[in-house]
């Protein structure tokens, strides 16, 4: 009777933990849709001031973590806080509180900042609060910091509006936005090398500690899909004549959003061979695909010729209006282009012939000071080389001397040669007594041939 007692408890027990496995994992799962709906809250006819739907984002994505289901997991009570229990939705939320760290700070340093103008107040207190000790229980506690961390961006997004205009609005520029993405690529490379991690701290990596690594991934690629989809919508207007832009960050958004989305009813660490999957190399299939293409993002972001800033109607419609004279300036350039061609030719020859003799010169130098290895003075143990004034530099006078001379002499006799050359071009074939000199092998007199001789 008491064995099947006991065997009857440790049954209960069993499915009790079961049941509560699956609980936590359909909860895990409606916990990771994030309530946000960018179209409706900010529809297409309404123009948005730049800035507030990426920092509406920020705050919505705190906010959930905050007060839906069990709240902020990483500082609860040590009898049932994560170190003993469950402790997947724990890793998440320290991962979507890095990746909303650094946008922050991106934000507020880059993407609403140009030269020396101060940080906006309400960006610069929400970075603060956000980097508040995440583990911390009381006096004050982690979710009251992070709560004042979400009101600030709620005030930067009042004041966006036309009425106030107390917050900076984002500069749409492009190389500012490269920052955004530098950060977000190299956090998907420390997800990347965690996801293939086979040891800690000097010791083989547990089973029960892989899914870590596992769910802290997915917290970075939650925030940077959602944050994606904002920046879409930001930037619309600078990524219009940008044809490789928009597709992209498509591309990238749906493999982060599918990271973030993936939930396995238990994180397994199979063999790439064996019978159970890995779960961290399938959710590391998604992230890496999400870096090399974020790589491309920055590529085509560093090559954006267009200064991405807002341009009123008209002054746009002023720049695209063409000049009726513009056509006619064209003309004359050509025409003036076509004068000045005849008097510049030979110049590449002249200068490929004066660079030619300057090597000629300096070869005999080069082939003795290879044939005898270092020279004296960098020799080891060799005195220092002494002042041109000194006795070593009157013994090298003569030949500087005669290599400058034989120098002059070469480069008048190229440029008296070319000057020949061009007078033979330019000089109109005559007929009569100097043409039949020429035939029987007779040599004109020339400037250039007196010169030779």
């Amino acid at each position: 009777m008491l064995r099947r007692i006991l065997f009857n408890r440790i049954a209960l027990l069993v499915v009790l933990w079961l049941g509560g496995i699956v609980a936590l994992h359909f909860g895990q799962i409606r916990h990771d849709r994030l309530p946000l709906d960018l179209a409706r809250e900010f529809p297409v006819g309404e123009p948005a001031p730049p800035g507030a739907q990426l920092a509406t984002t920020l705050a919505v994505i705190m906010d959930h973590e905050l007060h839906d289901g069990t709240g902020w997991r990483p500082n609860d009570f040590f009898l049932w806080g994560p170190e003993l229990f469950a402790d997947n939705n724990a890793n998440r939320q320290l991962g979507i509180l890095q990746a909303v760290r650094r946008t922050v700070q991106v934000m507020k340093e880059h993407l609403t900042k140009i030269s020396s103008d101060p940080f906006d107040p309400n960006l610069d207190k929400a970075d603060n609060d956000f980097r508040y000790d995440e583990e911390r229980l009381w006096y004050p506690s982690a979710e009251s910091r992070f709560r004042l961390g979400v009101e600030a961006l709620q005030a930067y997004v009042r004041g966006l509006r036309p009425e106030l205009q107390t917050s900076k609005p984002l500069n749409l520029r492009h190389m500012e936005l490269l920052r955004l993405f530098q950060a977000w690529s190299d956090m998907l490379g420390d997800a990347h090398a965690n996801l293939y991690r086979t040891e800690v701290d000097g010791r083989p990596l547990r089973p029960w500690e892989s899914d870590d690594y596992f769910y802290h991934a997915q917290g970075y690629a939650h925030v940077m899909a959602a944050c994606l989809r904002a920046i879409l919508r930001e930037y619309a207007a600078s990524f219009a004549d940008r044809q490789a832009l928009v597709p992209l960050m498509d591309e990238v958004e749906r493999s982060l959003e599918e990271a973030s989305q993936l939930k396995p009813l238990v994180v397994l660490d199979g063999s790439p061979a064996g019978l159970l999957a890995n779960h961290r190399r399938n959710l590391d299939a998604y992230i890496s695909e999400a870096r090399q293409k974020m790589y491309s993002i920055r590529e085509e972001l560093e090559r954006s010729p267009r200064r991405s800033i807002l341009v009123s109607p008209g002054v746009e419609d002023a720049a695209a209006a063409p000049d009726p004279g513009d056509g006619r300036r064209a003309d004359r350039e050509t025409e003036r282009v076509d004068d000045d061609l005849g008097a510049h030719l030979g110049v590449g020859e002249g200068v490929h012939a004066v660079l030619d003799i300057v090597e000629d010169v300096h070869q005999p130098k080069e082939h003795e000071a290879a044939a005898g290895g270092d020279t004296p003075q960098y020799r080891r143990g060799s005195r220092p080389p002494e002042a041109p004034g000194g006795r070593q530099g009157r013994r090298r006078g003569p030949a500087v001397r005669r290599r400058k001379r034989a120098l002059e002499h070469e480069i008048a006799g190229v440029g008296a040669r070319l000057d020949g050359a061009r007078g033979e071009e330019r000089q109109p074939v005559k007929d009569g007594p100097e043409s039949a000199d020429e035939e029987d092998g007779g040599e004109p007199a020339s400037a250039g041939s007196d010169r030779l001789v």
